[in-house]
């Protein structure tokens, strides 16, 4: 079965993407590690789109919103991914990092403390 391919609209540059979500999943990383954290988060939706449960999409989403400042909005989308891997510890970690900037610290030990209970590292 051949996979339908459209143009993604991206301001720096155009790029042809699948449209599976393990396909949009690798662009959104690609968008994310290369600092284009808005298109990122776009495409991470994208792939949530495709597949609800996309535990590992929910998370990067939050790392890209984390970058761009949108702590709240990281924090939800720590919660999604928490919500389909309950035992995440590394969700719970980043979550607490970005409960921390926004001076929720009660929120953010916490979420350490649970993190340490699922990973003592």
């Amino acid at each position: 079965m051949a996979t339908k391919k459209k143009q993604y609209a991206n301001p720096f540059m155009k790029v042809k993407v699948s449209e599976d979500a393990v396909s949009l999943y690798n662009q959104a990383l690609s968008f994310k590690a290369s600092g284009q954290y808005e298109v990122a988060v776009e495409t991470y939706e994208q792939a949530i789109q495709l597949r609800p449960n996309f535990v590992e999409a929910y998370y990067n989403k939050g790392n890209a919103l984390r970058e761009l400042k949108k702590f709240e909005e990281a924090i939800a989308s720590y919660d999604l991914a928490i919500r389909f891997k309950p035992d995440f510890a590394m969700a719970y970690f980043t979550k607490g990092n970005a409960c921390k900037e926004i001076e929720k610290f009660e929120l953010a030990l916490e979420c350490y403390d649970r993190a340490i209970e699922l990973n003592p590292w």
